[in-house]
């Protein structure tokens, strides 16, 4: 069967193309040389005008009934087109409390994982036995509550009938599996706390709102609080429905922001205390400047940006694993999927580390070797996209991070 020309038809306002799908299903570029994504209904194709304008175009095709979206792969259509199993869609159990005010502090996880594979100890961070936990930790009850929150929210820990349990990553990580030591027991390894962020910003089971909303959804060049509490107050009517606080909000702006930056004193020094949140070594947010603040008037609130440049301090590996991750939580039953996926889709890895695409398709076309050929970058004029094989369910185990040999079967 030869290739088949159509002239694409869409809504008023889209720009039409000559385009052709080829007998296996694949996509290609226009007469003009222009990348498009689009599908096929009856006997016409109806495009998404641009690639680089595809969701909104998508949105809109799919509002007049143009097509059927099963004609399209589900790693390329808009999020609120894709299957209910694989969509990126935001979860509506998000976690706006739990943390007592208190960042991540560096002995927490270890402790924490620690305390629960004593024996007879998977009930120790519950509620009904705090008072224990406080004796056995050495912390405050309050305290308590932010290590099970944090050990949570870290897929450390997940709850069980009998109280709590380590994860594979939490037991790999701090205690051992199957006679291996742990991985970095102590978190003294940069790659474990760009791993810990990994794991706050996509643990789907646990989704801290303020890590989901800022790493994904605020599109302001600047953080600082007015802005910040502004958006987060429009996206929790959107995202969740429920009704939270305007105090609760800016707790939780506060730790995310002490969780990155350290609190300074009033002559400029770094306080001790905040020195124990690991991912203040990240340097993931860098101050700005300084603006009037819209709700403490008389007040400065201190502005900070992301550091959206090249982060050597993450290796191909540990990219590796977070797109393998990536890819197995949202779109698991896909084969392939593009660029712009992995450089924008929601909790993607480079929405989450903040690494430009020049970087990004670097890294891509490492996975290949870093993977023994279970990932692979395909760059195209039409659209770029990573492949793996089917027969394989893992393509980077988590100690190839930490460069122990692994055997892939």
């Amino acid at each position: 069967m030869s290739n088949r020309k159509f002239i694409c038809k869409a809504p008023a306002g889209s720009i039409q193309y000559l385009c052709c799908r080829q007998p296996g299903g694949a996509w290609v570029r226009n007469a003009g040389g222009i990348p498009f994504i689009g599908c096929q209904h009856a006997d016409r194709i109806y495009t998404a005008e641009t690639y680089e304008r595809r969701s909104l175009a998508l949105s809109n095709l799919a509002r007049h009934g143009a097509f059927r979206l099963k004609e399209l792969p589900p790693a390329l259509r808009a999020p609120e087109a894709l299957p209910a199993s694989d969509s990126p869609k935001h979860p509506m159990n998000f976690r706006f409390s739990g943390h007592e005010t208190f960042p991540c502090r560096y002995a927490w996880l270890p402790k924490a994982a620690q305390a629960v594979v004593e024996k007879g100890n998977h009930d120790l961070l519950t509620s009904a036995r705090e008072d224990d936990a406080m004796v056995q930790l050495g912390v405050g009850k309050n305290m308590v509550r932010s290590i099970r929150f944090w050990a949570e929210a870290a897929d450390v820990l997940e709850a069980t009938e009998a109280g709590h349990a380590l994860t594979d990553f939490g037991l790999q990580l701090l205690v051992g599996k199957r006679g291996a030591p742990p991985l970095d027991p102590y978190l003294e390894d940069i790659q474990t706390l760009w791993l810990i962020h990994w794991k706050l910003a996509t643990n789907q089971k646990a989704t801290i709102f303020a890590w989901d909303f800022l790493l994904n959804q605020f599109q302001e060049p600047e953080l600082y609080a007015s802005t910040v509490l502004r958006a987060f107050r429009r996206g929790v009517t959107q995202l969740s429905g429920k009704e939270i606080t305007p105090g609760s909000l800016e707790q939780l702006y506060e730790v995310f922001l002490h969780s990155y930056v350290p609190t300074r004193g009033q002559k400029g020094d770094v306080r001790e205390d905040n020195l124990d949140c690991p991912l203040v070594e990240l340097g993931l947010l860098q101050a700005n400047g300084f603006t009037q603040s819209a709700l403490h008037p008389g007040r400065l609130d201190p502005k900070y940006v992301f550091r959206r440049e090249e982060k050597p301090e993450i290796s191909h590996a540990l990219f590796a694993y977070c797109v393998d991750e990536f890819w197995n939580s949202r779109f698991s039953k896909e084969q392939s999927v593009p660029l712009h996926t992995i450089v924008s889709g929601h909790g993607s890895p480079g929405q989450v580390f903040k690494i430009p695409e020049a970087d990004i398709r670097t890294r891509l076309l490492a996975l290949d070797r870093q993977t023994n050929g279970f990932l692979r970058f395909e760059e195209s004029a039409v659209i770029p996209r990573v492949v793996r094989q089917s027969d394989l369910q893992l393509a980077m185990p988590l100690n190839q991070v930490y460069h122990q040999e692994t055997a892939y079967a």
